[in-house]
């Protein structure tokens, strides 16, 4: 949302910018494109453009009068309202400021954070001020809001209290949660319920439901929309919220990647290699994570271990994947970005595109299944010098059906063949699965060496690319504390 001159400006000049990519693409086009690819680049193109003047012509209609009353239905819709009240009363933060007589940074911090440190007083004079009518239902009873029901709601949906305190809400707000502010539990109250809304948007749920005694219940139906690569329906909703959370973050992300042009993802194995080797002189986790950002496909690196190691999803024609692995192995991780970049290519005449990569990901189904296969060759086609299939088929060959002898056999043909034999390996793991059943993946994470801070490198790549100055400050803050 545009709150002030200055961000319409930079927002309109944004627009402007792919107003002239739509045209310069459609007279580049030829004859023989393939036009499921054009359309794909166009729709992507478009849907940024019109998101981008969408934001404009809102501010112009609220800074032109246009728009005379607004419907507030819950305490989480407050803030928004009273920013876009103020734009079309006529007034500036300074304005707005000079009647509450408090300084305009302050203000503008108000707004950066979604009025989050407010107090209930200061939100009441600010709607005055505004000359606003609000219902007195949008405003939670305080003898409903309790710190432990919130703590007790999130735990039940799997984020314990200290991942609600680092992860899910802002530190200012959660200095007040966590004890280390020296005030008594009335006092809390206006950050709880701040807490609550911040959260409640997370989840898409009402803030009074995160503060209620009876038991949580949220929508999970995102969740289930995503092509989960798990085989039981109990473990989905196990693993639904966080997933929902983890959703958050990559649209969030992809919102702060806006400027960056998505451009096609070359879909042959020779093409992808050699477009990496030609830019960026090699093949390892960083040279195709800098192709990929090149790409315009942002790429989320999270740390924790729990529930899932990857994400694909795309929304209006854009890709944003998201990385998860226990391992320090570069093997693993390049193996991981290759596979979903391939993702990204596929099916690109859907608009969107929702898949999981689960910790149990390597059964006999998920191995099977033709976009996975698609994927997992790719990948190995990539970085084995598009000998993947003959130096696997080689290994299994030699090896003469005997297990016992497959991890010599794999270093051996990997020195041969002067390739990685943490790779080959990988690769190795995921034949036998498919075609066989086999699981040997133990085996083939032993001859992965672990051999960097890969979570550390692609964090860095993404504040190299980011445009954090697009997001509202709360969900800034909650995109800057999953990457701590």
């Amino acid at each position: 949302m545009i709150k002030n001159e200055q961000q319409y400006r930079l927002t309109k000049a944004q627009a402007t910018k792919f107003a002239n990519a739509i045209d310069t693409y459609s007279k580049s086009v030829s004859r023989d494109m393939n036009p499921i690819r054009i359309k794909a680049h166009m729709d992507a193109l478009r849907s940024q453009y019109e998101e981008l003047n969408g934001e404009v012509a809102e501010y112009e209609k609220l800074k032109q009068g246009e728009v005379k009353s607004f419907v507030i239905n819950s305490f989480d819709e407050l803030p928004t309202t009273l920013i876009k009240a103020r734009i079309a009363s006529g007034l500036s933060q300074k304005d707005l400021a000079d009647l509450l007589e408090i300084k305009e940074q302050q203000i503008q911090r108000y707004e950066a954070n979604s009025y989050a440190g407010a107090s209930f007083e200061r939100l009441k004079e600010t709607i005055k001020a505004l000359k606003l009518t609000v219902k007195e239902h949008v405003f939670v009873s305080e003898e409903v809001i309790s710190r432990a029901n919130f703590f007790k709601n999130l735990a039940d949906l799997g984020f314990k209290k200290d991942v609600v305190l680092k992860r899910l809400i802002p530190k200012k707000i959660a200095a007040y949660l966590d004890g280390s502010m020296a005030v008594n539990e009335v006092d809390t109250l206006p950050y709880v319920l701040q807490a609550a809304s911040i959260v409640s948007k997370i989840f898409n749920i009402n803030s009074e439901s995160l503060l209620s005694k009876n038991s949580l219940e949220i929508d999970l139906s995102s969740a289930y929309s995503t092509r989960f690569k798990k085989p039981k329906d109990a473990d989905i909703k196990k693993i639904a919220p966080y997933t929902i959370y983890a959703q958050v973050l990559a649209l969030t992300l992809l919102e702060a990647c806006k400027h960056i042009e998505a451009k096609t993802i070359p879909t042959d194995v020779k093409d992808f290699r050699n477009q990496v080797i030609e830019n960026y002189g090699s093949i390892s986790f960083e040279t195709a994570l800098k192709y990929t950002w090149s790409l315009g496909i942002p790429v989320l690196p999270l740390d924790d271990s729990k529930n899932f190691h990857g994400a694909c999803w795309r929304v209006k024609g854009r890709n944003v994947i998201v990385l998860k692995q226990k391992t320090k192995s570069s093997v693993r991780w390049l193996f991981d970005l290759i596979h979903e970049v391939r993702h990204a290519s596929q099916h690109i005449e859907s608009p969107t595109l929702d898949i999981i990569e689960g910790e149990d990901d390597f059964s006999k189904e998920m191995a099977r299944s033709i976009d996975e296969k698609d994927a997992n060759i790719f990948a190995g086609q990539v970085i084995l010098n598009c000998k993947a299939n003959d130096l696997s088929q080689r290994v299994i060959k030699e090896a003469n059906g005997k297990v016992e002898l497959l991890k010599k056999v794999t270093q051996q043909v990997a020195h041969e063949e002067d390739v990685e034999v943490g790779a080959l390996a990988n690769y190795i793991a995921f034949r036998l699965m498919a075609e066989q059943g086999f699981n040997w993946w133990g085996n083939a994470t032993n001859l992965q060496p672990e051999d960097g801070s890969h979570w550390i490198v692609a964090k860095q790549l993404l504040f190299k690319n980011v445009n954090l100055n697009e997001l509202p400050e709360t969900e800034k803050e909650l995109l800057i504390n999953a990457l701590e």
